[in-house]
């Protein structure tokens, strides 16, 4: 049987091992937090997104928690509609293979359809990486060594597999940040069953009124210095961005200041790499992870 080791159990890392498994791989995955993170914004499958979940059986799981299809208003700064797309034009234009669910509702059926499967370590990271022409030797910071035919680094855009592998970093800082989080009751001002959405120069802001725990927000925006918005966290660096709007904007963070933590909240980056997997020649190369 063969080995594979995937480092990250967030969406990528759990579906490549419930794959793998389905195709007869015994699989091990390490994940550095302690726990599945279950926050995050909606993710929309559709086309092949679809059409993967229908191959990992996800399905049936997924179907009980999709969102459906919603209004969209998009509204000026001070809240006043411009123009309204009804659902049904969504609805027309996906057809019936599209669904909407959370983030962390689309972790968790990939967690229950793996977590009897595979074997999942939370609080755990790699410490070393040596491969050779048959193998890749992982030393994990558990202080167990695996043999693998395979290791998959799905640890995200800031990967430390990426670098333990492939040496300097790949990663591209570019001048955005993104938050996205839950808000367990509508808040006023934003039409039932609909996304309140603002588009402007170098920002938008959309508060989802799907009704109590199944409503959110998102917020992305161009900044000059992400590291510094980072360190003032999300509801300091929110309020500057976006205090200026009406249209609910001013309730979901006001929500968030009570939860911050519920908030991803992250700088925006892009991975550019001339390949993305590697093969070990004759030689083995041994790399530390972190």
């Amino acid at each position: 049987m063969k080995r594979a080791v995937i480092v990250g159990a967030g969406i990528a890392g759990l579906a490549t091992a419930l794959r793998l498994h389905q195709d007869g791989w015994q699989v091990t995955v390490a994940e550095r937090a302690p726990a599945r993170r279950s926050s995050g914004y909606m993710v929309n499958l559709i086309g092949p997104g679809y059409d993967a979940a229908e191959r990992l059986g996800l399905l049936p799981a997924l179907s009980a928690a999709d969102l459906g299809l919603f209004t969209t208003v998009l509204v000026h700064a001070d809240g006043r509609p411009k123009f309204t797309v009804p659902s049904a034009i969504a609805e027309a234009a996906l057809g019936p293979r599209a669904l909407s669910v959370f983030r962390g509702d689309l972790e968790a059926s990939l967690f229950e359809a793996v977590r009897d499967r595979v074997d999942i370590r939370f609080a755990t990271t790699v410490a070393s990486v040596e491969q050779d022409t048959d193998h890749v030797r992982v030393e994990l910071s558990d202080g167990t060594v695996e043999q693998a035919d395979l290791l998959v680094g799905a640890d995200g855009v800031h990967s430390a597999t990426r670098t333990a592998v492939f040496g300097p970093d790949f990663r591209v800082d570019l001048p955005y940040l993104v938050a996205a989080f839950p808000l367990p009751h509508p808040v006023p001002g934003v039409p039932e069953s609909s996304a309140t959405t603002y588009i402007g120069p170098g920002r938008t802001a959309a508060i989802v009124n799907l009704g109590p725990e199944r409503s959110s927000a998102f917020f992305t925006y161009r900044s000059a210095e992400p590291a510094a918005d980072l360190r003032r966290g999300p509801v300091d660096a929110l309020r500057a961005a976006f205090g200026d709007l009406s249209g609910g904007v001013p309730d979901a963070i006001d929500h968030l200041e009570n939860d911050p933590a519920s908030a991803y909240f992250d700088a925006v980056n892009q991975v550019v790499m001339p390949r993305w997997s590697t093969a070990a020649s004759s030689c083995s190369e041994t790399r530390r992870g972190a």
